[in-house]
């Protein structure tokens, strides 16, 4: 009969395939998760076990704990780890198909081991995810009893990240909304016919769209019974509005079921599909699933599965898919403006996809002079941010214009990006194509 740290080790390295953050990555060499040195009570034999690990101590290869990061770029670490590496499905791609050792927790066994993290301060929250054991509603119901031990045994009102698997019922789905903060469906693909090329059991509109239907249908609605929800999940740290009645109810009558919305995940490169085929379903989830954000995860062959022959995905497309996320997402770029950038095989250009969009908006205009430009056409300058155009408008209503790269580099524009399109006084670059190569 396996430890409890054994099953956290294994099911930890299964877990880091499960992508809940932009800066997530792995390794084919894992040995384990650093993260189950806590669980040593000898200081001296945990210190002795770090200084011999062969990936070094901070690595973000191992599986048990990952990194995600808040709106506000604050990091936080999550407890990552598997309810099970079991499944019934037969996914091509997938580690656990061909994992040797089967595990899976019992939902005390989870709340317990996440909470001796917890309480250590290792993590701050958990992202929970599973194999198909026997099927999704029975595999689903587990993990959900799992966190209604932490929620109302433990008390336990921090982040839930909780993954929906392919195929659940629409009841389980709107018990979990209850008592977690952000749900997930991975995509996998764009369309049916890609998904079908490395999961042919499951059915990309019925077992994946549809579910995430039904989680946009349900994280937009209102709680009713604020005073049971209360003891479930806080929606801010507020410390001085939650002992006032009136001001909690105020709060849990705006709060939605999901606060932090719905994400998806794409294995990019597995079916041989184009980044055009991945940022038009990415748009469209935005526009019609209300998606709060996308993840990429490069194909990487593994041993045993029906793809080991197949070539690596290189990271830097996974990279500029990130970028090019980013401008549709925050930057708000149409995309049909991101099609005019794509090669002729429908991929995204290897150097940053920001740059090749600024030429063909201001191809015929530079230099530019930036005191005059609006604040659309700042976002669209290669160097400058959301932040950095706020700054940079909120100087020009205060009368203040700029004239010189002190005061771009202050006001944390990258130079080295920005000034081939830029006039800044009476200096501008010429060779842009330089810059670019």
């Amino acid at each position: 009969m396996p430890s409890i740290v054994e099953k956290i080790r294994i099911l930890g390295a299964a877990g880091k395939y499960d992508i809940c953050a932009s800066s997530s990555c792995y390794s084919n060499t894992n040995k384990g998760s650093l993260s189950l040195h806590c669980y040593s009570n000898n200081r001296n034999s945990k210190l002795s076990k770090l200084k011999n690990q062969a990936e070094g101590f901070g690595s973000m290869l191992s599986g048990g704990i990952c990194h995600s990061f808040t709106p506000d770029g604050r990091c936080v670490s999550l407890f990552k780890v598997l309810f099970s590496n079991a499944c019934c499905f037969n996914c091509k791609y997938c580690f656990n198909k061909i994992s040797k050792k089967k595990m899976s927790l019992t939902p005390e066994e989870y709340a317990k081991a996440f909470l001796h993290l917890y309480l250590g301060n290792y993590v701050e929250g958990m992202f929970l995810s599973s194999g198909i054991t026997k099927n999704s509603d029975e595999t689903m119901e587990k993990m959900l009893t799992a966190v209604k031990i932490l929620r109302n045994k433990y008390n336990f009102r921090g982040y839930i990240h909780f993954k929906c698997l392919p195929g659940v019922s629409k009841d389980i789905i709107r018990e979990a909304a209850q008592y977690v903060d952000r749900m997930s469906i991975n995509l996998e693909s764009p369309t049916e016919g890609h998904l079908s090329e490395i999961a042919d059991q499951k059915s990309f509109r019925t077992d994946i769209i549809q579910r995430q239907e039904w989680i946009r249908d349900i994280s937009a609605k209102k709680f009713v019974d604020w005073e049971y929800i209360d003891k479930i999940k806080s929606f801010d740290n507020d410390f001085n509005c939650n002992s006032k009645p009136e001001c909690k109810e105020n709060k849990y009558k705006q709060a939605k079921y999901l606060p932090s919305g719905q994400t998806t995940q794409f294995v990019v490169g597995a079916a041989d599909e184009t980044d055009w085929d991945i940022l038009k379903r990415l748009y469209w989830e935005y526009k019609a699933i209300k998606l709060k954000r996308g993840y990429f995860s490069a194909f990487s062959p593994i041993q045993g599965t029906a793809l080991e022959k197949k070539e690596a995905t290189p990271l830097l497309r996974e990279h500029r898919l990130y970028q090019t996320d980013w401008l549709i997402r925050l930057y708000k770029i149409p995309i049909n403006d991101i099609k005019t950038i794509l090669t002729d095989s429908l991929n995204l250009p290897r150097e940053d996809p920001k740059i090749f969009l600024a030429r063909n908006y201001f191809d015929r205009k530079m230099p530019l002079d930036i005191n005059s430009l609006s604040y659309n056409d700042i976002l669209k300058i290669p160097g400058i941010g959301l932040l950095s155009a706020r700054r940079i408008i909120k100087l020009r209503k205060q009368g203040i214009k700029i004239i010189n790269r002190e005061q771009l580099k202050n006001i944390g524009i990258v130079l080295k990006r920005a000034e081939p399109f830029l006039k800044i006084g009476n200096n501008y670059q010429l060779d842009m194509m330089n810059f670019i190569n």
